[in-house]
């Protein structure tokens, strides 16, 4: 009996729902939550030793985890023109949306003109270029088994070529993409080694060793190198020492987000259906974060107990965010395509349904 597309992504969507792993989905909560967190902390790095010794730890792997996450829901991606639909309508157009709506709160509160730049992505914006890209480039990165090799090699390669910077995000496509392929190629790997007893008890005295050394004021290396933003000539370093730093960045951020993933609940929990919805909590989140800065509203100085206020809001949000209610307000922004396919839908259920 012939089918529609729209009937053939329904039955593709309830097999993947049927067997989602709870593990990674557990683990998109942690990292959205420390995403969210790590930003809206960032603001008082200088206002409280503590907040920049937990921006630092937050910031070594947080964005490895996220991507490495990514990359594990992205393996079985294939090169079509469908994908390329796909990645327009889930990444690009959101990220025109939310461009535009970051650069309208940035001038109607400062009182400048309205130029959005779309070739040079706003604060934590990058991501779904980045995404997008990575997306795409998948399908032959990892018909290579020297993929993640071959990756980590273009990273420290481009790292001198000034015109690979924050433009498009390119610095940071190549930075963080060793991260995503890891996660897109060696899931199934991952996933039986990082459960075992002996690793989690491993990742949990990594984790708490690298939080401790960061509130002791220990940092492996600057916080630019692990931002990946940026070129070596923007950073105060030697030349030939500039792979070196970045490397050992790239593998701080790599291992301490294993360590990570390792050490979460492999079991559901009533937040593990969130973790199908980390993006609204990513892009919700930087506008409603742009305003607060603009409002002024991060002190000049702050205290433990208001540090900690802070926190336990950031992650309050984080999960709000990615609530059922908000995603019926807000799932035409974040989430166009979803909302085209029930608009299309609609109409063929109702003329396949008997009168």
């Amino acid at each position: 009996m012939p089918h529609d597309a729209s009937t053939e992504r329904a039955q593709e969507q309830g097999r993947t729902t049927a067997t989602r792993d709870p593990w990674p989905e557990n683990a998109k909560i942690v990292a959205i939550v420390l995403v969210v967190v790590g930003h809206f902390i960032g603001p008082l790095r200088s206002s409280s030793a503590v907040a920049l010794a937990l921006s630092n730890f937050i910031y070594w792997f947080h964005m490895p985890l996220f991507v490495m996450l990514a990359g594990w829901f992205a393996g079985r991606i294939s090169a079509s023109p469908e994908r390329l639909r796909s990645t327009w309508w889930k990444l690009l157009l959101p990220y025109l949306l939310f461009e535009t709506i970051n650069t309208g709160i940035h001038a109607s509160m400062n009182g400048v003109a309205f130029r959005p730049s779309y070739d040079l992505p706003s604060f934590g914006m990058w991501f779904l270029v980045s995404l997008a890209t990575w997306r795409l480039a998948i399908p032959w990165a990892r018909k290579n088994h020297l993929g993640v090799a071959i990756a980590v090699l273009a990273t420290l390669i481009v790292g001198y070529f000034d015109t690979v910077g924050p433009a498009l995000s390119l610095s940071r496509s190549f930075f963080f993409f060793p991260a995503f392929l890891i996660g897109a190629t060696y899931s199934s790997q991952l996933t039986d080694l990082l459960k075992q007893r002996h690793v989690r008890i491993a990742s949990i005295a990594i984790v708490c060793g690298a939080l401790g050394a960061s509130l002791l004021g220990w940092e492996p290396a600057a916080r630019a190198w692990f931002l990946g933003s940026a070129a070596y000539s923007a950073i105060d370093v030697s030349p030939p020492m500039a792979p070196v730093w970045r490397l050992i960045a790239l593998t701080t951020g790599v291992v301490l987000a294993l360590s990570a993933l390792s050490i979460v609940t492999t079991r559901p929990t009533r937040l593990t259906a969130l973790g199908r919805y980390t993006l609204y909590a990513y892009l919700l989140h930087l506008p409603l974060l742009r305003i607060a800065k603009n409002l002024q509203v991060f002190p000049a100085s702050i205290d433990p107990v208001l540090l900690s206020i802070t926190v336990l809001a950031a992650i309050a949000l984080a999960l709000m965010l990615m609530t059922k209610p908000v995603r019926i307000l807000t799932g035409w922004l974040v989430d166009p395509a979803t909302v085209r396919d029930r608009l299309i839908s609609s109409p063929l259920r109702r003329a396949a349904s008997p009168r």
